[in-house]
């Protein structure tokens, strides 16, 4: 079976493109998209009347290969990446489409059979490939089958799904996309909660913490309410409806009024750190975004690779960064969660096994 999340390469048959600008141009967009999802791009040709010395495209993560079908070998020992089982070869040459299907390797092909194997793909278009190696769309359905699986086994209640991560790691706009993709899926009470202007964030000023709060909560009485007034009866079943705000909870709050939970209802509950007990309990599943000390600065500080040093992310870590990597040991986050995604490339979304 083709398992399009196993991908980690792409290896290309240039050989058309030989002489046409229009098979070039098809071709450089397709690799342009791939590099954008952070796919490593091998290129070949099965044309021996093509020379790959006269192609200037130039990217650190695109190399030319001279390999022809069968491949030696030495060949095979010298590319031993384009030989396994996460590269994908998009090919139509019939030697190689056999050579690949008997190995039980991974490929895209326009021909039709008999060259499709257990592991092939027959595609219509070299775009058409790019819809099946979106990164974020895997994802996207990896995370959709858990909630569906979650809500199976609830017990009667809306299904709370918890998602956090760093600062700017991108969970707010996560749990947006995934509300969009559920609904796609066929359910209809998708409701998304942000709870950032309740739960304690590791950018969180002390002296703008209410003393009496508690060990999770910006404000007590915000706090108690969201807990007992909304998530625990809307996860006991009970219908939850609310027209307009208290005046007690924050302003950021305000635009999810009305506020209307109903036993059917998936909830996406997201803020940077609300996997901390009580509120963690709730959560089924728990969806944690992950983004490198590294990355993490160089977005708060808005600076290019080239530009940055390394001493943004000691001070990082001194401060926010610290808080954060103690809620991750503390709180058994990482061992906690259902779902671990790598978010360090927002186009190229990864889930972490």
């Amino acid at each position: 079976m083709f398992d399009s999340q196993s991908i980690r390469s792409v290896t290309i048959d240039i050989a058309e493109t030989h002489g046409s600008h229009d098979a070039q141009d098809q071709t450089a967009e397709l690799i342009w998209q791939l590099l954008e999802r952070n796919y490593q791009i091998y290129l070949f040709t099965s044309n021996q009347n093509h020379d790959l010395e006269q192609e200037n495209f130039q990217h650190p993560d695109v190399e030319f290969l001279r390999i022809s079908f069968p491949p030696t070998d030495i060949t095979i020992k010298r590319h031993r990446d384009v030989f396994a089982a996460q590269n994908l070869w998009v090919i139509d040459d019939p030697d190689g489409l056999r050579w690949l299907r008997d190995r039980d390797l991974p490929y895209a092909t326009r021909w039709n059979e008999p060259w499709e194997g257990k592991r092939g793909l027959r595609i219509g278009s070299l775009r058409e490939l790019l819809e099946v190696l979106d990164p974020n769309l895997i994802v996207y359905r990896a995370v959709e089958t858990a909630i569906l699986d979650s809500a199976k086994e609830k017990a009667g209640g809306a299904l709370l799904v918890g998602i956090g991560g760093p600062p700017l790691s991108g969970y707010p706009e996560f749990a947006v996309e995934l509300k969009r993709q559920l609904q796609s899926a066929g359910l209809p009470l998708v409701e998304l909660l942000d709870l950032s202007s309740f739960v304690l964030g590791s950018e969180t000023s002390p002296q703008g913490i209410e003393p009496d709060a508690g060990p999770i909560w910006k404000d007590a009485a915000s706090g108690h309410w969201l807990m007992d007034r909304v998530l625990l009866p809307a996860k006991a079943g009970r219908r939850v409806y609310f027209e307009t705000a208290p005046d007690f909870l924050p302003l950021e709050f305000e635009p999810h009024f009305p506020l209307f939970l109903d036993k059917e209802s998936v909830v996406l509950a997201f803020s940077e750190m609300p996997f901390v007990s009580p509120l963690a309990e709730l959560f089924n599943p728990r969806i944690l975004l992950e983004v490198s000390s590294w990355e993490t600065t160089r977005r708060i500080y808005e600076m290019d690779d080239e530009k940055f040093d390394e001493q943004f992310t000691r001070q990082y870590l001194e401060h926010e960064g610290r808080l954060y990597s103690e809620y991750l040991e503390t709180q058994g986050v990482r061992e906690n969660a259902r779902l671990r995604i790598d978010a360090n490339k927002p186009g190229a979304l990864r889930l972490i096994q």
